[in-house]
C-alpha cells in the first residue's frame, strides 16, 4: 500500500470505530470522553495540526493542491450533512463564534492559506 492508501485505511477504520462506538455505547460515556477531551484546546488543537501536516506532506506528494481543496470540499460537505441535522446547537455555536472571533483565526488562516495557494496553483 502507498502512503495514501495506508492515510484512507486509517480513516476508514476510524470512522468504523466511532460510529460502531456510538451506537453500541451510553450517551453518559461517551461525554464522559468528551469533557475530558474537549476541555484540552490546546492540546487536540496542536495534536489536529500534527496530523495536518503529515497528511498534508503526503497527500501533496500525490495531488495537487486544486485536487486536495476539491476533496476537502467534499469532506466539508459530508460532515456538513451531519450538522444541519441539528439546527438549534448550530445556530448557538455559531453565534458563540461569531462573539468570540479570535479563537478561531488560527485555523482560519489555514483556510486563507490553502484558498491562496489553491488560486495560484491554478491560475
Amino acid at each position: 500500500m502507498n502512503p495514501i492508501e495506508v492515510i484512507a485505511v486509517l480513516f476508514a477504520l476510524a470512522i468504523l470505530a466511532d460510529v460502531i462506538w456510538v451506537m453500541t455505547q451510553k450517551p453518559s460515556k461517551i461525554m464522559g470522553v468528551v469533557k475530558k477531551v474537549y476541555p484540552n484546546t490546546l492540546q487536540v488543537s496542536a495534536v489536529m495540526v500534527v496530523v495536518l501536516v503529515v497528511v498534508g506532506f503526503f497527500l501533496l506528494k500525490e495531488m495537487t493542491v486544486a485536487q486536495i481543496a476539491a476533496a476537502a470540499l467534499f469532506g466539508m460537505v459530508l460532515y456538513g450533512l451531519i450538522l444541519v441535522q441539528y439546527p438549534n446547537q448550530l445556530i448557538k455555536i455559531s453565534a458563540y463564534v461569531l462573539k468570540n472571533p479570535a479563537r478561531a483565526y488560527f485555523p482560519w488562516l489555514l483556510f486563507v492559506v490553502g484558498a491562496i495557494c489553491v488560486l495560484v496553483s491554478v491560475f
